[in-house]
């Protein structure tokens, strides 16, 4: 069974910081409908707890825009949690983001695949997605490639 590994497993502070977009938010206070799946934008290849470094050396991407990150080998790491997020210009507040660790070449893993879909159900569960959370790739919420191959497994990542 996957497990969500807080920030600090992989070398980050337990608070978000570093974004000055996100550090003062607060806490996401409802029941969220939406859930914007990412991927990375180049062409590396990422496992474990080599996410932290990885997503900070990404462009300008910090690891607090993505409430969760699921790397190839499905670790998920909770990078901003419960808070507002920084992934989808005006989606930001209804929406949790969730980044895939995959570059655009590589399609979602078997192990990623599990990974999302238990989380899912985790944030259901707790009541921090609405039952029918409207689950969708960036590119259908904004103008972008993101998020690319990923796709591919769509309809298994959403059944």
């Amino acid at each position: 069974m996957p497990t969500i590994l807080p920030r600090t497993a992989v070398g980050l502070s337990a608070r978000v910081t570093g974004f000055n977009r996100i550090t003062e938010r607060p806490l996401l206070q409802r029941e969220l409908g939406l859930v914007i799946c990412h991927h990375t934008g180049n062409k590396g290849t990422y496992h474990g707890k080599d996410v932290a470094k990885s997503i900070q050396a990404i462009n300008r991407w910090k690891p607090s825009e993505y409430n969760y990150v699921i790397a190839l080998d499905g670790t998920i790491v909770e990078f901003a949690g419960a808070h507002v997020g920084a992934h989808c210009t005006g989606r930001n507040s209804t929406s949790y983001g969730i980044l895939f660790l995959n570059s655009v070449n590589d399609a979602c893993t078997d192990a990623q695949v599990e990974s999302y879909r238990w989380l899912i159900g985790c944030l259901k569960w707790t009541k921090a997605i609405s039952p029918g959370v409207w689950q969708v790739q960036h590119g259908q919420v904004a103008a972008t490639a993101c998020p690319g191959r990923i796709k591919e497994r769509w309809s298994e990542l959403t059944a």
